[in-house]
């Protein structure tokens, strides 16, 4: 866990402090996309597919690259007990708008598969919240994503 908070507030590697924070919103980004890949219980080859896309769309990443911080991701999450460090860091790194970018990439995870489980209902209402993102522009957000995924 010690690891887990020190990689994510950007405390060790021999990379540059400014890199490392940059590392560590991505990872706390990537985090969150694998809870909510992982909340009903099982993220299945859609959702992870639908993961490493926003990754490297989002962050202008590779396919590598969005791999590695998939991978980083999955690690995070399966080493938190709680989503609150990587909200508060994505809170400390990104502007509002981000904050509802991040809730519509959420909303295209859980929504991928086609279903809404109530456990992924549960945990974007939660993440909205910790996120200070209204529940109007979460369910804007929603909206978008469904029409990217052609849900409409």
């Amino acid at each position: 866990m010690l690891d887990l908070w020190k990689t994510l507030t950007g405390l060790v590697g021999n990379t540059p402090p400014s890199s490392r924070k940059a590392d560590a919103h991505r990872i706390a980004a990537a985090a969150l996309l694998v809870e909510a890949g992982c909340v009903d219980g099982q993220m299945d080859g859609i959702e992870r597919d639908q993961i490493e896309s926003l990754l490297a769309s989002h962050f202008g990443l590779d396919t590598d690259e969005a791999q590695s911080l998939l991978d980083a991701g999955e690690k995070a999450a399966r080493e938190s007990v709680e989503w609150h460090g990587f909200t508060h860091t994505i809170m400390r790194a990104f502007d509002h708008d981000a904050h509802v970018e991040l809730i519509e990439m959420l909303w295209q995870v859980v929504l991928s598969d086609g279903r809404l489980h109530d456990y992924e209902a549960s945990l974007m209402r939660r993440i909205t919240g910790l996120l200070y993102v209204s529940g109007s522009e979460s369910a804007e957000a929603r909206n978008r994503a469904r029409k990217a995924l052609g849900l409409d």
